[in-house]
């Protein structure tokens, strides 16, 4: 990350105090509330942006709950580099997607691996040209699509 946007993540408050309580949903054992300290999110933003490459013009659509841990560093990764960040609560039908990445001019699509499998078993990304979307990134499972 360079100086210039690394100036996005600073804050003025102990890197040792509490910035959130992620909740789990329980898959490896039961639910819990996970503390994370400013510095975690910090440190974190930066390595998923190191991989990533998050840019100030990218245009990201966030249909990914904010309290998943995912779709909460959407928020994180957008501000660190300046990016839009497009907030759709969530998608009537899965049908609306390929039209909401043209019409909005996505350039990243977060998303889980159960929505984008049947985006791809149906085929729905392929029927419509999506030339601003440059990445589709997941977590939490891999892709079950051969």
């Amino acid at each position: 990350m360079d100086n210039e946007n690394e100036t996005h993540l600073k804050m003025d408050t102990n890197q040792n105090d509490i910035a959130t309580i992620v909740y789990t949903s329980g898959s490896t054992g039961k639910p819990k509330g996970i503390i994370c300290l400013n510095k975690n999110i910090v440190f974190i933003t930066k390595e998923i942006q190191n991989r990533l490459k998050y840019n100030q013009y990218d245009k990201v659509l966030c249909g990914l709950n904010f309290a998943f841990d995912y779709g909460l560093y959407q928020i994180f990764l957008t501000l660190s580099v300046g990016a839009t960040l497009a907030i759709k609560k969530n998608y009537d039908t899965l049908l609306d997607i390929p039209s909401i990445l043209y019409h909005q001019k996505i350039t990243i699509f977060p998303i889980v691996p159960t929505i984008i499998n049947t985006l791809l078993i149906s085929k729905l990304l392929e029927r419509v040209k999506l030339p601003n979307l440059r990445m589709i990134t997941s977590t939490g499972d891999i892709f079950s699509v051969t």
